[in-house]
């Protein structure tokens, strides 16, 4: 299933972490090195950041709330007492 969340987050640390932006490396690594200390760092942080995003958003639906007759955007919050309608 398609997360803007997650894509949004892929996307800035992509650009954050591409070489020259936010990590200066000396030009004696070489472009290989560089490009692959910068790849372990992005790895390494994608993880993190992702499942993070993905823990926090997990709750939101958009399915029907069946359950709950008055949500008017049909649009849910699950957690463990029940659903709640986002308006």
């Amino acid at each position: 299933m398609f997360n803007l969340a997650t894509f949004i987050s892929a996307f800035l640390l992509f650009v954050i972490l591409s070489p020259g932006i936010l990590i200066h490396l000396p030009k004696k690594y070489g472009k290989m090195k560089i490009a692959l200390i910068h790849a372990v760092i992005f790895s390494i942080l994608f993880s993190i950041i992702i499942n993070t995003v993905q823990k926090v958003t997990e709750g939101v639906s958009q399915n029907t709330c069946e359950n709950n007759k008055e949500c008017i955007s049909n649009m849910c919050f699950e957690d463990a007492s029940g659903n709640f309608c986002l308006s």
